[in-house]
């Protein structure tokens, strides 16, 4: 929802309280983004007071920013609509007239590994902008824009997309030069269930382009019941979402607590990378207990073997 907000002044012509039904009019402004509101003064018809007469609602209009009370806009014959004034402050930092035809928003969100998020820069074209935060473009110039991420301390450039098809979360995973797009969360699952995906890197085995990963349950990591489900991944793409009904996680009509796990090379898919290792070794967030819906799981290499580490992307993990 648009910011709106009232000029300060309340009557015209002296201390005299206004008669909104004896001539006058009352005007508001609003600002895109929202967060740049407080930057500006507007002034219409010389006046920055929020009443103007009914025959005086087209004039001229000025607006300054407040840092170094400069004039940063001048419209004659400014005509007032619907009751407001509305602006847009576009990536360059130009304040225009705000038109809905005129302008596409965007908001980048970026997930950084943790401690991270300092030591890049995230641009839009030329400029820097903030992370979710929401950003304006004339739409002639979204079509051609790319976003882009740049490492702080020596502006090399490490990822870029045209704006076009940005319209995904970006996920910066454990090497700086190692992206991921992460696609909106699904519906929730049902209640007492869990979604899982799984993702590796180059970084991780760059021999491998793709693998299987099976969840079988289990209770004490020694047995094991039937598959549960399985997904098919490749090197630096999500998966999809494995749903873990933990009601009809079984082990001989015993309740499962946690999840074993195989993963498959799929061009050798008769020799097993991993085979039935515990999902909470050294870890706890493929499990019953947790609380989880939504675990988003990095497959780390160890001494060589894909998936002998399992690691949860926090900032992805969502719980009941």
């Amino acid at each position: 929802m648009p910011l709106l907000i009232l000029l300060s002044g309340c009557s015209v012509d002296g201390d005299e309280d206004i008669n909104l039904q004896q001539g006058y009019t009352e005007w508001s402004t609003e600002f895109y983004p929202k967060s740049v509101s407080n930057s500006y003064t507007v002034k219409f018809n010389n006046s920055e007071q929020n009443y103007i007469r009914n025959n005086e609602t087209t004039g001229t209009l000025e607006v300054y920013k407040n840092q170094n009370d400069s004039l940063v806009l001048h419209i004659d014959n400014a005509k007032l609509t619907d009751g407001k004034f509305s602006f847009v402050q576009t990536i360059s930092g130009k304040l225009e007239l705000y038109d809905v035809d005129k302008y596409q928003p965007f908001t980048a969100d970026v997930i950084y590994t943790d401690g991270l998020a300092a030591d890049y820069l995230l641009m839009l074209d030329n400029y820097e902008i903030q992370n979710k935060a929401t950003n304006y473009l004339n739409k002639t110039d979204f079509e051609k824009a790319s976003l882009s991420i740049k490492r702080k301390k020596d502006s090399k450039l490490l990822y870029s997309i045209p704006l076009s098809q940005a319209t995904n979360i970006i996920q910066l995973f454990q090497s700086d030069e190692s992206f991921i797009e992460m696609p909106k969360d699904p519906e929730d699952p049902p209640k007492d269930c869990m979604k899982v995906r799984f993702f590796y890197t180059k970084e991780d085995l760059p021999d491998i382009d793709s693998i299987q990963i099976s969840l079988f349950p289990t209770v004490d990591f020694e047995q094991w019941g039937d598959e549960i489900g399985s997904v098919k991944l490749k090197v630096g793409k999500l998966s999809e979402y494995i749903l873990i009904d933990w009601n009809k996680a079984l082990v001989d009509g015993q309740a499962a607590t946690a999840m074993d796990y195989d993963i498959v090379d799929l061009s050798k898919p008769n020799e097993k990378l991993i085979d039935h290792l515990g999902s909470n070794w050294g870890q706890s967030f493929i499990y019953k207990d947790g609380n989880f819906k939504f675990v988003t799981v990095h497959i780390i290499s160890d001494s060589g073997v894909l998936g002998k580490r399992l690691d949860e992307v926090r900032a992805l993990t969502k719980k009941w």
